[in-house]
């Protein structure tokens, strides 16, 4: 077998960057798609494809007879999943941990509309305190998330306080009421 590319169906000896036919379909106003096909002794072959359109990436990996699909969102829509904290975040996570830690720039705003409605959501019952803790721990001291100008210092103090109970004071009601004061004034 031999290895190759192949992008929107047509075969490419090259990766498609190089392949002004590949290219061509890509930039079209289609996704993006290409793949790599490599010989795998003793396995067969491994299919590799990556997709790109919009705010989503598809990964398909074929080894002997098994295949595995992953879709993959961008940074920034993955974090802002997170800022929302929208269940099951593990999943939201795991597709996050491939972009690795640090960043150039801030891609996502946490506001004070996002942490009120986290707030509200443990008020309401939807969300335990361990919850709203693991949330301030997954948005602390990230470099991709910014704050909310006119309410940075009191977003800031939220997250820390939130993330570090041992420290500061757990989530209680009375705790989420009063930071629910401070953000709604």
């Amino acid at each position: 077998m031999q290895a190759g590319y192949s992008a929107c169906g047509i075969g490419c000896p090259t990766p498609p960057q190089s392949n002004p036919q590949c290219s061509r379909q890509a930039g079209a106003g289609r996704p993006s798609v290409w793949a790599r096909r490599s010989p795998r002794p003793g396995n067969g072959r491994v299919d590799w494809c990556w997709r790109s359109h919009d705010r989503l990436q598809l990964i398909c990996i074929s080894l002997g007879g098994f295949t595995w699909r992953l879709a993959l969102e961008d940074r920034a829509s993955l974090l802002q999943r997170i800022v929302r904290y929208e269940l099951p975040v593990e999943d939201t996570i795991a597709m996050l941990r491939a972009y690795g830690w640090d960043a150039d720039r801030e891609l996502v705003v946490l506001t004070a509309a996002d942490a009120l409605g986290i707030l509200e959501r443990y008020l309401g019952g939807e969300l335990t305190s361990k919850q709203v803790e693991y949330w301030a721990e997954l948005l602390e001291m990230r470099d991709d998330l910014g704050f909310e100008e006119r309410w940075a210092a009191e977003l800031r103090r939220l997250i820390s306080v939130l993330a570090n109970p041992d420290i500061n004071e757990p989530l209680t009601p009375a705790l989420a009421i009063r930071f629910r004061r401070v953000l709604a004034a």
